[in-house]
């Protein structure tokens, strides 16, 4: 799609936009070839993780059509990345998923989303970011690495899927 950096607004989203990032979420999974880049639970986790309390939502807009989204977990108690952390007392968060429809790609929207979320969590007292990318793709891990996250370590995770574990200091 032909657009000017200015017409996407980044923004927080609200509980009730969780069904707009849902489906957004699941149709960019559709279109993915390979499955395993882009672990999606089918046991309900979007809807879950979606409606939770500890989850914050962002999301692109071009006008009122959502581009992509960014999904992050405050985990409170299931710190699942803790192994690969400087500190396990960090106050920690996962950039848990990023979604760009196919229309938008290519307008650093997984970049944007991610910077444009680090101010709020700072706010919040986060003092760190993970996030998992698959080791063949590519497209993120460098998205990423380009905020400044290292790579940490190369693991199975999310079914047995390979995955780096990247992390941010704050």
């Amino acid at each position: 799609m032909n657009m000017e950096k200015d017409e996407i607004k980044i923004r927080r989203c609200s509980r009730e936009e969780a069904p707009q990032i849902i489906r957004l979420v699941q149709e960019v999974w559709q279109q993915v070839s390979d499955k395993s880049w882009f672990a999606v639970d089918e046991d309900g986790y979007l809807d879950t993780v979606c409606r939770d309390e500890h989850t914050l939502l962002w999301g692109a807009f071009c006008g009122e059509r959502l581009a992509a989204v960014l999904i992050v977990v405050l985990p409170v108690t299931d710190r699942y990345l803790d192994a690969w952390l400087p500190d396990s007392m960090l106050p920690v968060a996962y950039m848990d998923i990023v979604a760009v429809s196919p229309d938008f790609r290519g307008h650093r929207l997984q970049q944007r989303l991610m910077q444009g979320a680090e101010p709020e969590l700072r706010k919040q007292g986060i003092d760190y970011l993970q996030c998992t990318v698959h080791p063949d793709n590519i497209y993120s891990r460098n998205n990423i690495r380009t905020l400044g996250y290292e790579e940490l370590a190369e693991v199975s995770l999310y079914g047995g899927h390979p995955r780096v574990v990247l992390g941010k200091r704050l």
